[in-house]
């Protein structure tokens, strides 16, 4: 997994809990298993497109501007 992806990981879990939902909550939003969900966050395997375009939809973000963003996260990271 990139650098880039666990970015959008941390991401989508910092909006998620901002948004008083736990794992379990939004991975039954998201119609993930909740283990699998889990596992996203984590940062050890690849959230798939339309699960980050659901998440994005479901937490009101800009899928482009989340994506800037964690490009800019993940640049830093590997300085």
């Amino acid at each position: 997994m990139t650098q880039f992806e666990r970015s959008i990981a941390s991401i989508i879990r910092a909006e998620r809990k901002n948004a008083s939902m736990t794992q379990k909550d939004f991975a039954f939003k998201l119609n993930v298993n909740y283990l699998t969900y889990r596992e996203y966050e984590r940062g050890n395997i690849s959230m798939p497109l339309r699960i980050f375009f659901k998440a994005c939809l479901l937490l009101e973000l800009d899928p482009t501007e989340t994506g800037k963003k964690a490009s800019d996260i993940a640049k830093n990271n590997n300085i």
